[in-house]
C-alpha cells in the first residue's frame, strides 16, 4: 500500500498555480508570480519590513518599497530582527531610518 501525503498548502498552491505548471508538471514557470523584487532580503519579519515601508511611503511603487524595506533591513539590530513582530514594536526602527533620511539629505 501506497499512502501519499499532501498538505493543505500544496494543494491551495497547485489550484492557486497551476497555470504555472509545464512539460507535464516537470517545470514550473515561476514568471506567474507577481514579486517586489529578484533581489533577496535575509530577514525573518519581511512581512513586518513591507508595512514599515508602507508607513513610510504609502504611495510608493515596488522599487521604492523594496528599497526602504532593504534600508530598514541594515538598520535593524540582530535582536531586533529576531524580537520584533508588530508595527508598534517599531518605533526606534523607524526613528534610526528617519535620521538616516536626514543625515544623507545634509
Amino acid at each position: 500500500m501506497i499512502v501519499i501525503l499532501t498538505t493543505i498548502e500544496s494543494i491551495m498552491f497547485d489550484e492557486i498555480f497551476k497555470n504555472g505548471y509545464r512539460r507535464s508538471g516537470k517545470s514550473f514557470n515561476d514568471s506567474i508570480f507577481n514579486v517586489i523584487s529578484d533581489n533577496v532580503i535575509k530577514t525573518n519579519p519581511a512581512k513586518l519590513l513591507y508595512k514599515l515601508a508602507i508607513i513610510i511611503k504609502p504611495q510608493g511603487t515596488n522599487e521604492e518599497l523594496f528599497d526602504i524595506m532593504t534600508k530598514l533591513n541594515e538598520l535593524e539590530t540582530n535582536l531586533e530582527k529576531w524580537k520584533l513582530s508588530k508595527v508598534e514594536q517599531c518605533d526606534d526602527l523607524l526613528d534610526r531610518y528617519k535620521e538616516r533620511k536626514v543625515l544623507i539629505k545634509k
